[in-house]
């Protein structure tokens, strides 16, 4: 009975050791704060900061660097693996911001999140880190 109760132990961990590791943002609310990265494909790179509030609504978006605008990013739902949002630009020095897209945040094991927006026709991919202000 010993023996049997320690290899079914034993295969027990084997498995939790195989299993694939959970990501750190596992809801919406553990995405609250705010995150920021660089668009390095972008001409010139466009630093990516977003606010999130851990709610459906509210949460922000601001880019700097090439362009400078802010906006609203609200939640509409998600995917196992990915958050979604529509982005809506509420102010822009310039016209280089685009009234409405869409934003996927991809948690990765380390952390940090796969940005990638795209209104259609344009895309911005970013990897976005935590920042502590």
């Amino acid at each position: 009975m010993r023996t049997r109760l320690i290899v079914i132990l034993t295969m027990l961990a084997a498995a939790t050791l195989m299993a694939p590791v959970a990501s750190a943002a596992t809801s919406l609310a553990s995405l609250k704060g705010t995150w920021g990265g660089t668009d390095n494909g972008a001409k010139p790179k466009i630093q990516v900061t977003i606010k999130l509030s851990g709610g459906a609504n509210g949460s922000t978006v601001v880019l700097r660097g090439g362009i400078n605008c802010s906006g609203i990013e609200t939640y509409t739902g998600r995917t196992p693996t990915a958050f979604k949002f529509q982005e809506r630009i509420l102010r822009s020095a310039s016209d280089d911001c685009v009234g409405l897209g869409w934003v996927t945040l991809t948690p990765r094991r380390d952390g940090k999140l796969r940005y990638h927006w795209t209104d259609g026709t344009n895309t911005a991919r970013a990897v976005l880190q935590r920042l502590v202000l």
